[in-house]
């Protein structure tokens, strides 16, 4: 119930703030489960994921499922302001299939990018 409510609340927040967006047909907003994303195979250039792939059941399944639905070339960008392992970022976005994968790292966090 807890992980539902949580849920609800990031959409809602993410859609205050994108309104303008949301209005101008620039933005849409889903509320799914990162292994099963409600897009076709290779419709995106682009993703990321902020401060919540440690919260995924099996974040290499999410990661997986991404890259499904990324263009040839396509990029992922994984980022987390806070500690976390730059080689778990890296391997898990090698299992996933993503190729070309750096790392980058700060004292505030760490950014990783792959491509598809």
């Amino acid at each position: 119930m807890m992980a539902w409510i949580l849920h609800h609340w990031m959409l809602e927040m993410a859609h205050h703030r994108n309104q303008v967006q949301i209005e101008a047909g620039r933005v849409e907003l889903h509320l799914d489960s990162a292994d099963k994303l409600p897009f076709e195979e290779v419709v995106f250039n682009r993703a990321m994921t902020m401060n919540s792939l440690h919260l995924w059941p099996d974040p290499v399944a999410g990661l997986r499922e991404i890259r499904r639905t990324l263009r040839t070339g396509g990029l992922i960008a994984i980022t987390r302001f806070s500690y976390a392992s730059p080689a778990r970022f890296e391997s898990n976005l090698m299992e996933a299939g993503f190729t070309d994968v750096r790392v980058h790292s700060s004292d505030s966090g760490i950014c990783a990018i792959g491509h598809a």
